[in-house]
């Protein structure tokens, strides 16, 4: 028998499919942003030396330190929108956007890291000439001691 209804029914599952893969895909986006929320903070003023109220994140999202957030700006500037209450493509083009920051992020924070750990060996190769060098250890400077 032929069933009129059969291809409204699929549409029907498929749409109802689609919803919920999006609240997933949606839960752990606003996941990874709060978690993110939590980091940038931390690494801007311990790595970075940072003490701004806020940084630009692409051409139009800001990170506020104080809300610890990421706020999408219209193209005037005259308003703001937390990106976790926007919806379809202009949540997913910040999503995007802030993923691509992270990114960067990591990146800089490894280069500095590795940075900073060839200062601290240099520094001890430094100390160890210091404390071998005739003057230094005539002088019998605390701070050189072991």
């Amino acid at each position: 028998m032929f069933n009129l209804f059969r291809k409204e029914n699929r549409i029907q599952a498929e749409f109802t499919s689609f919803l919920q893969q999006e609240k997933y895909r949606c839960k752990k986006a606003d996941e990874f942003i709060r978690m993110l929320s939590e980091a940038i903070p931390y690494v801007a003023e311990e790595v970075w030396g940072l003490r701004d109220k806020e940084i630009t994140i692409g051409d139009n999202i800001v990170f506020q330190f104080e809300e610890k957030g990421f706020y999408l700006m219209d193209e005037r500037n005259d308003t703001i929108e937390e990106v976790e209450m926007l919806k379809g493509q202009l949540y997913w083009k910040s999503v995007q956007v802030i993923m691509n920051y992270a990114k960067d992020m990591i990146e800089d924070i490894q280069e500095r890291d590795a940075g900073r750990n060839r200062l601290v060996a240099e520094m001890a190769n430094l100390t160890q000439q210091m404390k071998n060098s005739p003057i230094i250890s005539d002088l019998n400077v605390k701070v050189f001691r072991v």
